[in-house]
């Protein structure tokens, strides 16, 4: 197994800190990057020749290659330098979003197609291979602050409905009293973005933890955290496959419906989730726990048949 560098637990305080700065800066300047395009691209794509559905499909080729190289990642992280992957990554990253920018010089529309797709498949396997590292990078960094995390799933929730309610504002819905602002859409932009924070840190928390739970007598603790992430950072790629597509094939459906409709699907994903989900999940980690005990138990009862001098029962009958 390659040497994987700070995937090992960090015990100094300041390089702790460092961590959590330089991941920061990293998710800081790369989501400036992924939204960098999209003020600008349609107007350019629009100029060559390309329907909606077309664009769509061009802003969901980063999800996809994203989803599908994030599995992998999670396999090979264990075996591979995780910082060669990170900063493998935040350069395929960089050099998409750099090649971007020479694309409206390409006159020819079948051309420009191919080299959108392919220039965006670029960055999302720039996006699979750091955002995998660094989750798991932060979940060996601190796994005593992992472990001592309460309180996840009501968060989770108070997060998605949150989104459902700053959706609604985003369009604005038909049946709100508010108009299409700046100011409107600013606030409504910022009650989403600290919604996605309250759902999704838990969530993959909640995630690492239930996936430790149930395989850390099976596996390493190094594999379990590669593997998980590679899982959660697919799975958040699979959502944003969705919206460009769903969106640039129905443009004549209008924005506010469409934000209504996303609102009207989180908020039920959310009662589906917490009223038949977590119940499984409770139960099987009830049953889990349970296997534990006993495992526990015939353990001790073993150590203790183990540990009795053998000639024990001899002497007792003799003295009978």
């Amino acid at each position: 197994m390659a040497d994987s560098g700070p995937i090992q637990e960090v015990q100094s305080t300041r390089s702790k800190v460092i961590v959590v700065i330089v991941f920061s800066c990293v998710y800081f300047t790369t989501s400036a990057a992924y939204s960098l395009l999209a003020p600008f691209f349609p107007q350019v794509a629009n100029q060559k020749g390309l329907q909606a559905f077309e664009i769509g499909l061009i802003f969901a080729t980063y999800p996809l290659t994203k989803a599908l190289i994030s599995l992998l990642i999670g396999v090979i992280l264990p075996y591979v330098s995780l910082i060669y992957l990170l900063w493998a990554g935040l350069f395929l990253e960089a050099s998409g979003t750099l090649l971007f920018g020479f694309l409206p010089g390409v006159l020819d529309k079948t051309t420009f197609i191919v080299f959108c797709f392919v220039i965006r498949g670029i960055q999302g396997m720039g996006a699979a291979s750091y955002q995998t590292s660094a989750y798991a990078c932060v979940a060996s960094v601190f796994p005593s602050s992992l472990a001592s995390t309460i309180f996840t799933r009501p968060i989770i929730v108070l997060g998605c409905l949150a989104m459902g309610i700053s959706l609604q504002f985003i369009g604005p819905a038909t049946y709100l009293p508010v108009s299409l602002t700046v100011t409107q859409s600013v606030l409504a932009s910022i009650g989403i973005g600290i919604a996605f924070a309250l759902s999704i840190v838990p969530s993959y928390t909640d995630a690492l933890k239930s996936t430790r739970n149930s395989f850390i007598h099976d596996y390493d603790e190094i594999v379990i955290n590669s593997v998980a992430s590679g899982i959660f950072s697919a799975s958040l790629a699979v959502g944003q496959i969705f919206g460009p597509v769903i969106a640039s094939a129905s443009p004549d459906s209008g924005f506010s419906f469409d934000s209504i409709t996303s609102a009207i699907v989180v908020i039920l994903l959310t009662i589906a989730e917490k009223t038949v989900l977590w119940r499984y999940m409770n139960r099987y980690a009830s049953a889990t726990n349970e296997g534990d005990n006993y495992e526990e138990e015939n353990v001790c009862c073993t150590d203790k048949e183990e540990t009795k001098p053998i000639l024990t029962d001899y002497f007792t009958l003799k003295q009978k």
